[in-house]
């Protein structure tokens, strides 16, 4: 490969920006191959990698410039993911890699949400287990009153404990869709 395929592959890699970007990306490694004069132009192309990494780069930045003008829009927002997808797509090599990456993200998120989930199904269980029991114990206290109250106060413990994993599992779960928040941000932070 030589200087104008290379540039010819580029802009046809980045041919989803918009034509100002992609004339500036041309012009930007036109001027890197004048720099380094035509006998190492090889040495360039070895140095730069391939056209299709080149391209992955220009866009994923483009896609964190783009989010840090766009001011936190969603519209900014969805088009900083369209912008990253064409960049991993832009990549051959790292199409794999990426789709493994988003796939084991996307599995710890849904293991997260599934161990909040359960742990709330547990609050609402000891909260109704404790109201069937408390229930039953007001009835015990007529039969035998020192069993009554042990079971009135061993159910008056399980809706307590059943409202403090409840209360306590709101704060995860603030804390947890926070921080997945702040690491998919930190992410594509760590493509620039």
């Amino acid at each position: 490969m030589n200087r104008h395929g290379f540039i010819r592959e580029l802009k046809t890699k980045l041919r989803n920006l918009p034509a100002g970007e992609v004339a500036n990306a041309a012009a930007y490694y036109e001027e890197y191959f004048d720099d380094a004069g035509t006998e190492n132009e090889q040495s360039v192309i070895a140095e730069l990698g391939s056209p299709s990494g080149v391209a992955s780069r220009i866009i994923a930045e483009f896609a964190i410039k783009k989010v840090d003008e766009g001011g936190g829009t969603t519209k900014a927002g969805l088009d900083a993911i369209w912008l990253v997808l064409l960049g991993i797509f832009a990549s051959p090599i790292a199409l794999p890699l990426a789709i493994t990456i988003v796939a084991v993200f996307f599995a710890l998120v849904i293991t997260i949400f599934a161990i909040l989930i359960v742990l709330a199904a547990t609050a609402l269980a000891l909260v109704f287990g404790g109201i069937v029991t408390l229930v039953a114990s007001v009835i015990l206290l007529f039969s035998d009153f020192a069993t009554g109250m042990l079971f009135i106060g061993a159910a008056l413990l399980m809706i307590v404990c059943g409202l403090i994993l409840f209360l306590a599992i709101s704060y995860l779960s603030k804390i947890a869709i926070t921080r997945i928040a702040k690491s998919m941000a930190k992410t594509l932070r760590r493509g620039k």
